[in-house]
């Protein structure tokens, strides 16, 4: 199994706050998908899963033409709410719009008005990781964001220090 995260995207160059943000990747976030598919153009993968936000889509759309496997998107693979109300704006703007909210972000359990809990978002990763990793596929990429992956290595192998970076990935072997 691989997981891997989406390319550079708009909203990471522009500084806003991310989560549910509908956002594209970048120039540079297609160049990071063509080289981590020409990195991995070797593995036969079976089927990607991907998160259906649109910067995983198009992540996950460049590694399909390369490994021309089936695709399949699910909302369970998005990156976290965590942002809420201030989700696609700047610190500017949210501090403007929606004064205090930015303020109260402090780690993954912070909750802003309209965010997503913490228990609601890992009860669906996992999920549908467990889905994923039950399927009978042997080698399968998973696209996603920083959010759901630091939720698998934080829940269930223990280990809350992971960092990846844009379109980063891990292999994983199932025992």
């Amino acid at each position: 199994f691989y997981l891997i995260r989406h390319g550079q995207c708009t909203h990471d160059v522009e500084g806003r706050f991310g989560g549910w943000v509908n956002d594209e990747l970048t120039p540079k976030g297609r160049l990071q998908s063509k080289e981590v598919a020409e990195q991995l153009s070797n593995l036969e993968i079976q089927k990607i899963f991907s998160s259906s936000l649109r910067r995983a889509k198009q992540t996950a759309e460049i590694l399909q033409k390369n490994f021309k496997c089936k695709l399949e998107f699910s909302d369970n693979l998005r990156e976290a709410n965590y942002y809420g109300v201030i989700s696609g704006l700047t610190r500017k703007e949210a501090d403007e719009k929606f004064p205090g909210q930015a303020s109260l972000i402090k780690n993954h359990l912070s909750e802003l008005q309209g965010a997503e809990k913490y228990s609601a978002f890992k009860t669906r990763v996992l999920k549908e990781l467990e889905k994923i990793f039950d399927s009978g596929l042997e080698k399968v990429a998973i696209v996603s964001h920083s959010g759901p992956i630091r939720v698998f290595f934080r829940e269930i192998l223990n280990n809350n220090n992971v960092k990846i970076s844009d379109c980063g990935f891990f292999e994983l072997q199932k025992t």
